[in-house]
């Protein structure tokens, strides 16, 4: 695994923390699953919880850039249809 577990596990998740929390989200903005996280299932779920409700209050962003984490940005192609026969209806 590439992605290195938090070596120490808080035993709450508040929702105010915004620094703790984005340890657990990938670069997409994405929740990192529990195989790479290393928490129990109700760990995972209050941590879900938590995020959710960060996002709600815009405290941690619901997606990111490619551009903030410095990796290139990937080309849209079609406008954003994923055919191109779409534009013609």
């Amino acid at each position: 695994m590439s992605d290195k577990r938090p070596t120490t596990i808080p035993a709450y998740f508040d929702y105010l923390d915004a620094d703790l929390l984005k340890r657990y989200l990938n670069y997409f903005g994405k929740i990192k699953p529990r195989s790479r996280t290393g928490l129990s299932q109700k760990q995972q779920a209050a941590l879900s919880t938590a995020i959710k409700r960060a996002r709600h209050l815009a405290l941690v962003p619901f997606v990111t850039e490619y551009i903030d984490e410095g990796r290139p940005q990937r080309p849209r192609e079609g406008g954003g249809y994923r055919n191109n026969d779409r534009r013609d209806r």
